[in-house]
């Protein structure tokens, strides 16, 4: 099993279009490159998981904002493309929880 945690205000993901340009909201971007690095590491020079995964997301949340946990997801689970999977596809089966507590994720990938 893999198991990380990134520490920072976790971001949604949602679809915009603007026009015929779509729109990417830098804090998004940000926040995939943070858990992209944090995967790096703890991935340490393994290949990706080729095969089906189950995956379960912890979120901290300081915050009761209301948050669409499909959307919460989004931005974490694509950062792990090519990382943690070759494609998100491959996750099988998915358990996300959100919590009160000091900003982050928490994520754990293993072999279904």
């Amino acid at each position: 099993m893999i198991r990380f945690t990134v520490s920072g205000q976790p971001v949604c993901k949602q679809s915009f279009r603007i026009g015929k340009r779509n729109y990417r909201d830098p804090n998004v971007t940000r926040w995939e490159q943070l858990v992209a690095q944090h995967a790096m590491l703890a991935m340490v020079g393994r290949e990706p998981f080729r095969d089906g995964v189950k995956v379960t997301l912890h979120f901290r949340l300081a915050d009761r904002r209301r948050r669409d946990l499909d959307n919460l997801s989004k931005g974490t689970l694509d950062a792990g493309n090519g990382i943690l999977w070759e494609d998100d596809m491959q996750i099988q089966e998915l358990h996300i929880y959100r919590e009160r507590g000091e900003p982050g994720v928490t994520v754990e990938v293993e072999p279904c």
